[in-house]
């Protein structure tokens, strides 16, 4: 059998000499694993379509529908370049591959993905697109934080904290030292703004990188997704 797919790879794992099992994830948001032989060839002439970066069609053979799938040829359709002129883009591309192959079979993801890398190749600020990829998971996944006042007391007034695990904002009354951070009131408006925008928005680059920093937290101990890029990506901001 001879299928023709088109997507983006989101995990390679070598585990020959020259041979790779991949992982993508198709315009149909279903996933699809194959293996693909000689890509570290010099000869190799569907190498550059099953990197990272690429929106490529690849066609797969298989004995049945069900058994598994060799890779026939690969052929770039799309290629974001500026991944390889900027570290802190690249980064931003590593780290959503690694949330997309923990997520994808959740929740569809595929336009998502595409739309974050479109605006990342568009020069669009990296740290406004990832958390913007972030927030759109959690809330997919069904973590929307609650943002009607504090989230024990639902008063709207003296607000000092937000948490993820709790739920939202935390009021001075509900504060609790040992379990929460408290945040100043124009970072926790920046927050409220950037959890009511459907849109991509704005931050300062300190409240930026704040919020990613709250985001890595709840994924690896609310969502139990580990985001080893995370401290690359830090690097190089």
């Amino acid at each position: 059998m001879e299928t023709k797919v088109k997507g983006f790879i989101f995990k390679k794992t070598e585990y020959n000499d020259n041979c790779f099992m991949l992982n993508a994830l198709l315009e149909n948001n279903e996933a699809v694993s194959f293996t693909a032989k000689g890509l570290n060839k010099m000869t190799s002439k569907n190498a550059t379509a099953c990197n990272y970066f690429n929106i490529s069609e690849f066609v797969l053979l298989s004995k049945t529908e069900n058994s598994g799938k060799v890779l026939k040829t690969a052929n770039v359709i799309k290629q974001f370049h500026l991944p390889f002129d900027d570290l802190l883009v690249s980064s931003c591309f590593l780290l959503m591959y690694e949330v997309i192959s923990e997520v994808h079979e959740q929740m569809d993801i595929y336009d998502l993905a595409y739309d974050c890398f479109v605006n990342l190749e568009n020069k669009k600020e990296p740290m406004m697109v990832l958390n913007y990829f972030l927030k759109n998971v959690m809330i997919q996944l069904g973590y929307k934080p609650n943002l009607d006042g504090c989230i024990f007391c639902k008063k709207r007034n003296n607000l000092v904290s937000f948490s993820f695990s709790s739920g939202g904002f935390i009021c001075k009354d509900c504060y609790q030292i040992n379990e929460h951070v408290r945040y100043s009131n124009s970072f926790l408006k920046a927050l409220y703004e950037f959890f009511m925008n459907d849109k991509m928005y704005l931050l300062e680059k300190e409240n930026a990188i704040c919020l990613f920093n709250m985001f890595v937290e709840f994924y690896e101990s609310d969502m139990g997704i580990h985001l080893n890029t995370a401290d690359f990506l830090r690097k190089s901001l």
